[in-house]
C-alpha cells in the first residue's frame, strides 16, 4: 500500500501509477495459464477469472482504468503472488 500511495503522490494520474501493478498481475496470469507475455487483454481476462479474481480485480488487470482500479490492481498482485 505504501508503495502505490507513493506512485500516486509522484504521479498524481492513478492510469500511469497503476501500470506497475497490472504488468506484474497479467506476468504473474500469463505464466500460470501458459499465455505469451503479449496476451490481449481478452485471455488476460479469462486467466484471471479462472484463477478466481474478484471482478473488479480481473477489469483492473485487463485494463480497466477508474475508481478503486488501483487497489483492485493492488489485491490482485497480492493474491496472485501467493499462489504462484
Amino acid at each position: 500500500m505504501d508503495a502505490i500511495a507513493g506512485a500516486l503522490v509522484r504521479t498524481r494520474d492513478q492510469s500511469t501509477a497503476i501500470t506497475p501493478l497490472r504488468e506484474a498481475a497479467r506476468d504473474r496470469l500469463a505464466r500460470r495459464a501458459g499465455l505469451p507475455h503479449d496476451a490481449s487483454d481478452t485471455q488476460i481476462r479469462e486467466a484471471a477469472q479462472a484463477a478466481g479474481l474478484e471482478p473488479d480485480e480481473v477489469e483492473a488487470v485487463a485494463g480497466h482504468v477508474g475508481e478503486g482500479a488501483m487497489l483492485a490492481a493492488a489485491g490482485a498482485v497480492a493474491k496472485l503472488s501467493k499462489r504462484t
